[in-house]
């Protein structure tokens, strides 16, 4: 695990301009979660966007705030778009992400995306 001082909210901020620009707006959202406080605002501006260059819907897994996972459902019900419907309510019903799952649990699930969310962006763009 990377040490929080490694990754200040600056630097994710930094990070998330970053992937904005290249109008990578999922991992935008994704990132948003890894901000102290979870920037739903920017997270559901960068979703509602219709030119994203990402793989929108592999990126499902990454994502661990229910709040983000619920939001993409209703936003995939409203384009008519079913079958990513699908895959965000499929996300939404892992087990480990169940709220009333003790605290640790819920961190652990969160450490674990975060660290293959950050793997798939190092293969990306390094």
């Amino acid at each position: 695990m990377v040490p929080p001082d490694v990754y200040t909210d600056q630097v994710i901020k930094r990070m998330i301009k970053c992937c904005s620009l290249l109008n990578c707006h999922t991992q935008v959202a994704i990132l948003c979660q890894f901000l102290r406080e979870v920037d739903y605002k920017t997270a559901f501006k960068a979703l509602q966007e219709q030119n994203s260059h990402d793989a929108m819907d592999s990126y499902y897994d990454y994502i661990w705030d229910i709040t983000i996972l619920e939001y993409l459902t209703y936003l995939h019900h409203k384009r008519g778009e079913t079958d990513k419907k699908q895959i965000a309510i499929k996300a939404i019903g892992q087990t480990e992400l169940n709220s009333s799952n003790p605290e640790e649990v819920l961190q652990l699930a969160a450490q674990r995306r975060k660290k293959k969310f950050l793997q798939a962006m190092a293969k990306l763009y390094f």
